[in-house]
């Protein structure tokens, strides 16, 4: 009867675990429509990845005789890699729209099940809230275009997963498989790597303190702890190599700039990494997903200070064993990396010469640590179906409200690539950007992803963490298109020494009424030298240079 009991309990699990998997798999079908309700799902970077990795194909493949005097290859083996890697192999079978967003949904359909694997992992019949994820996959990583910080993300939490199923029986196979994760992992993005790193030294850290805590013997646990130590330092040897030889050729320089107290509180209570555009509007949303992380968290704390306490009717020595096996979990490596992310939050400045966003990026990680730790803690169930209602009903509620700016970017972008089948391939084409809109700072980049075009805006060439840069040798004064946009202009089109051929002119938005020397002296430039080919769109405008 016993056996009998046993085997109907395994099977309603069985049924019930592929029942909660049949619904995950639902939802994360369901959080893809977004990317599917649109030709572009535009991102801030988008656009300029695109147009970057089309030039990488044709640099490889096609015809880089123009191409070829304004780009090349970047010869350090930089992070930024992967994302362009990606863009550009699916380039190769499909348009760039379908490459971008066969690039999304393979991450909006990674991201939940990566990290509900990981739940599994450390908590077998627990994963409840793994639908927690589901807020920091439309997060401002997305909607920034950081396509490649989003990537490593996913292959952070992999490699994790990984690295915890098979610590203690590392073979050959297994430890090239961790090789090449990490390895991903770096030449996705250098500084989730040192995160991924640091929170796999927090866990052999953690562990051997939980053995110390049993009473195991302290030359095993020491031999543990060692050897472990030596595996993960031999596996990623190379990728560490990598990353000191890039600190180490390019150390930060230019002014910092750090946000205020009350900024960096309100990132936090506000939750800015899922704000993707609006964050006056979105912040009701994130705001409410703030106050269920904080009460989960802290039903969870008090839920582990309650089992420290101890009975009174055993010895003193004793009560120290009991309170420190019980005050300490082998999950809790976690909370200890998000709490190194709270602390690096407050500390770092948001900006350094070409280093920006960091703030938000390190409140971005601290709360998918946290929201790991929390997963794995034991609620109720019907605390945990509450908690999977709201998540979901707020993530909805972020993406209804981004219809609308995501329709009106949409328009544009379509607009913008239909517009570039009027100009020749392997033109050059100056971007004057005149739509004081920040999210299509990069949208000229749309008229060169499907063709070989050289457009005078390319901000990932002036920096050194990207797959190319700018052919200084041919063109010095390259760089100076990128750094803003009256500097851009003065550069280009009213310097009489330039020896540049522009073919053509996109001016995004309208020229005003204007006193400004520099612009007045642009305006006239086009008007004397160039006839409007397209004026049809109500965004932008394309001249092409008279013969």
């Amino acid at each position: 009867m016993q056996l009998q009991y046993s085997f109907s309990s395994s099977n309603q699990r069985m049924v019930s675990g592929k029942r909660g998997f049949n619904f995950f798999l639902l939802v994360t079908l369901l959080n893809i429509i977004p990317v599917l309700s649109y030709k572009f799902h535009a991102t801030l970077d988008g656009p300029a990845h695109l147009y970057n990795s089309n030039l990488i194909n044709h640099l490889l493949f096609g015809d880089k005789s123009l191409l070829s005097n304004f780009f090349s290859f970047n010869p350090e083996a930089v992070p930024n890699w992967s994302g362009h890697f990606i863009l550009s192999l699916f380039n190769l079978m499909m348009p760039a729209y379908l490459a971008e967003k066969l690039l999304m949904i393979l991450y909006l359909i990674a991201l939940p099940f990566s990290f509900r694997s990981l739940i599994k992992t450390l908590s077998p019949n627990n994963y409840l809230l793994s639908y927690l994820i589901f807020p920091f996959t439309y997060s401002f990583l997305f909607y920034y275009g950081f396509y490649n910080s989003i990537i490593a993300v996913v292959f952070m939490i992999v490699s994790i997963n990984y690295w915890l199923k098979h610590q203690d029986n590392l073979t050959i196979k297994k430890g090239v498989i961790l090789f090449m994760l990490l390895l991903v992992t770096y030449f996705s993005h250098l500084f989730i790597f040192a995160v991924l790193l640091l929170i796999i030294g927090l866990q052999i850290v953690g562990k051997a303190v939980i053995r110390l805590i049993n009473s195991e013997i302290v030359k095993d646990v020491f031999i543990g702890f060692i050897k472990q130590a030596f595996i993960l330092l031999l596996i990623s040897g190379v990728p560490l190599v990598f990353l000191f030889n890039y600190f180490h050729s390019h150390p930060p320089i230019g002014e910092k700039h750090y946000l205020s107290s009350n900024d960096l509180m309100e990132y936090i209570n506000k939750i800015k990494p899922f704000i993707g555009f609006n964050f006056d509007e979105e912040k009701h949303f994130t705001h409410a997903l703030y106050k269920l992380f904080l009460v989960l968290f802290t039903l969870a704390f008090l839920k582990r200070i309650l089992v420290i306490r101890t009975p009174f009717n055993i010895p003193f020595g004793d009560k120290i064993k009991y309170g420190l096996r019980n005050a300490f979990a082998v999950t809790d490596f976690f909370l200890l990396g998000a709490i190194i992310m709270l602390l690096l939050y407050f500390t770092l400045p948001d900006f350094q010469g070409d280093n920006g966003f960091v703030s938000v990026r390190l409140c971005f990680l601290f709360y998918l640590l946290l929201i790991i730790w929390i997963a794995v803690q034991r609620f109720p169930r019907w605390m945990c179906y509450i908690a999977i209602f709201i998540t979901l009903f707020y993530s909805y509620k972020l993406n209804k409200y981004r219809k609308i700016p995501l329709t009106y970017l949409n328009e544009v972008a379509v607009q913008i690539n239909d517009a570039s089948k009027l100009i020749k391939p392997n033109s050059v084409v100056l971007p004057l950007d005149f739509s004081n809109n920040f999210n299509m700072m990069h949208f000229s980049n749309y008229l060169g992803i499907d063709k070989p075009m050289v457009i005078l805006e390319n901000y990932e060439c002036n920096l050194t963490w990207f797959p190319l840069m700018w052919n200084r040798k041919e063109h010095p004064n390259a760089p100076k298109g990128n750094i803003n946009r009256e500097q851009f202009i003065s550069s280009w089109t009213c310097d009489n020494h330039n020896p540049i051929k522009i073919d053509y002119i996109f001016l995004l938005g309208t020229i005003k009424n204007t006193n400004d020397s520099c612009t007045l002296a642009v305006k006239k430039t086009i008007d004397e030298n160039y006839v409007v080919i397209d004026s049809t769109s109500k965004f932008f405008k394309i001249y092409q240079h008279k013969e």
